[in-house]
C-alpha cells in the first residue's frame, strides 16, 4: 500500500541470473525423474501436508507421460507466491531452529527445488489454494485459487538474453473463487488430472498441485519402482502416520521400500538404536538400524547396499556407501542400514550436496562422524560373520 492509501498489486515475476535455469534445473535433475518427484515431496512435508499423492500417467494431451504431485498442506497465498516461491536460491532455513506452523523441521534449504521439474518437463504448472485464511476473525469459507504456468523454452530464452533476467509465468488463475476455477478447469480440458487437488479443497483444506507436462520421459514412470525409491529416500514416508505418501493411490509401506532382510541386526526400522557421538567438540545424536539382505548373488546389487544417511527424514548420503570401509566386501555388499543425523542439516555450513546424493566428509563438522561410521561398520560386519557361522546349518537359512 502506498502513502496515499492505494493498494499495490504485485506482478507474478520470477527473477534469476543468466543460465541458472539450465544449471540448477535441467542439468542437475536431467533424466532423474525420481529426484524430481523427491523435491516436490519435500515441499509437501514442509507445507505440513498429511497426504501427498503422486500420479504417473502414461499420456497427457500431448501424448507424453505426465506426472502430478498433489499435497494437502497449507498452500501458498498470493504474497507467498510472489515474495517466496518465485525467488530462486532463497535460504529457506536461515534459522536452523525454525519450525513449520505444524512443528516440523523443514527439509528445504537451498531454494532451488522449484526448478527440479524442468529436469523432465518443458511445462510446469503450479496450482495453489491456501488454507487457514482468516477474514474478520472467521475462517474463510470461500477458497481462492492461483495457477501459474512456466515454460522452459521461454525461461531459457529469457536467461540467454541478459546477465540478470526476470520471467513472468502465464497466469491462468489469480485468486479466483471455486466456481470460476471450475470453469477454468473445463477450458483447460485436463480431465481428472486435478481431482486430488479439488478433493483436498472440498474437504476444507488447501494445498499445492505440481503438474509436469510436455515431458522428456519415453514412458510413464514405474509405480513399483517409485514406491520403493521414495520409501528409501525418505524415512518419514514410512514412519510417520501424519505423512502418508501414495503413488497411483498405493501407499508406501516399509515392506515395499525395504529389501528382504535377515532377522539379525542392530535395531529395527521402527525401533532404532540411539547413540551420542562427539563431533568437532559437540555432542551429536545419531539413530540407526542395521540389517543384512537375505538375497543371493545376482538378485542383489551392491549399488543398493550400504548405509543411507538421513537428515530430518530425507536422504543426505545415498547408497552405496560404507564410510570408506575396505577389506570385507564379500560381507559388506549385503549390509543395509539407515543412520539418522538431523544435525547435518542444521550446521552453519552446508555439507550436503545440492542433489542430496553425498555429504562433504572432509570438514571439521563431519570427519569424526565418518571415523565413527567406519569403526561401526567393521564391528557390524564382524558380528554378522559370527552370527552367520553359528546358524548357517540351520534349516531354511540362506547362505550369503
Amino acid at each position: 500500500m502506498t502513502s496515499s492509501g492505494e493498494t499495490i498489486i504485485k506482478t507474478f515475476k520470477l527473477e534469476f541470473s543468466n543460465r541458472v535455469i539450465e544449471h540448477l534445473g535441467i542439468k542437475l535433475y536431467q533424466n532423474k525423474p525420481t529426484n524430481v518427484v523427491a523435491e516436490f515431496l519435500s515441499n509437501g512435508w514442509d507445507a505440513d501436508a498429511t497426504e501427498v499423492n503422486i500420479e504417473l500417467k502414461a499420456k497427457g494431451k500431448d501424448g507424453h507421460p505426465i506426472v502430478v504431485i498433489t499435497d494437502n498442506g497449507r498452500g501458498m497465498s498470493r504474497d507467498e507466491l510472489t515474495d517466496e516461491f518465485l525467488i530462486i536460491g532463497r535460504n529457506r532455513r536461515a534459522d536452523p531452529t525454525a519450525r513449520t506452523p505444524g512443528g516440523r523441521t523443514p527439509m528445504g534449504r537451498k531454494g532451488i527445488g522449484k526448478l527440479a521439474g524442468f529436469g523432465i518437463a518443458r511445462t510446469v504448472d503450479i496450482l495453489s489454494s491456501p488454507n487457514g485464511i482468516v477474514r474478520n476473525g472467521k475462517p474463510d469459507d470461500d477458497p481462492k485459487f492461483y495457477w501459474l504456468r512456466f515454460s522452459l523454452e521461454d525461461l531459457l530464452a529469457k536467461s540467454a538474453s541478459a546477465f540478470a533476467s526476470t520471467y513472468e509465468p502465464k497466469v491462468i488463475a489469480d485468486g479466483v473463487n471455486f466456481s470460476d476455477f471450475q470453469k477454468i478447469l473445463l477450458s483447460e480440458n485436463q480431465g481428472d488430472v486435478f481431482d486430488h487437488f479439488l478433493d483436498s479443497v472440498k474437504l476444507g483444506g488447501g494445498g499445492v498441485c505440481v503438474f509436469l507436462s510436455n515431458t522428456t520421459l519415453k514412458k510413464a514412470m514405474n509405480t513399483e519402482s517409485l514406491l520403493q525409491s521414495m520409501g528409501r529416500r525418505f524415512t518419514v514416508s514410512t514412519l510417520r502416520p501424519d505423512f502418508v505418501v501414495k503413488v497411483n493411490n498405493r501407499i508406501i509401506t516399509p515392506e515395499q521400500a525395504l529389501p528382504p532382510l535377515h532377522e539379525f541386526g542392530f535395531g529395527d526400522w521402527n525401533n532404532p538404536v540411539e547413540e551420542m557421538i562427539v563431533v568437532n567438540g559437540i555432542d551429536r545424536k545419531v539413530k540407526y538400524w542395521i540389517k543384512f539382505v537375505s538375497l543371493q548373488g545376482s538378485d542383489w546389487s551392491i549399488e543398493n547396499a550400504g548405509i543411507g544417511v538421513y537428515a530430518h527424514g530425507k536422504i543426505a548420503q545415498d547408497r552405496p556407501f560404507f564410510f570408506g570401509s575396505k577389506g570385507k566386501e564379500i560381507l559388506s555388499r549385503y549390509l543395509y542400514g539407515v543412520i539418522e543425523a538431523d544435525w547435518l542439516d542444521e550446521l552453519p555450513s552446508d555439507v550436503v550436496s545440492t542433489d542430496r546424493r553425498s555429504i562433504d566428509w572432509d570438514t571439521d563438522d563431519t570427519i569424526q562422524f565418518h571415523e565413527w561410521g567406519n569403526t561401526k561398520i567393521s564391528s557390524w560386519l564382524e558380528e554378522f560373520r559370527k552370527w552367520r557361522a553359528k546358524c548357517q546349518d540351520r534349516p531354511g537359512y540362506i547362505r550369503v
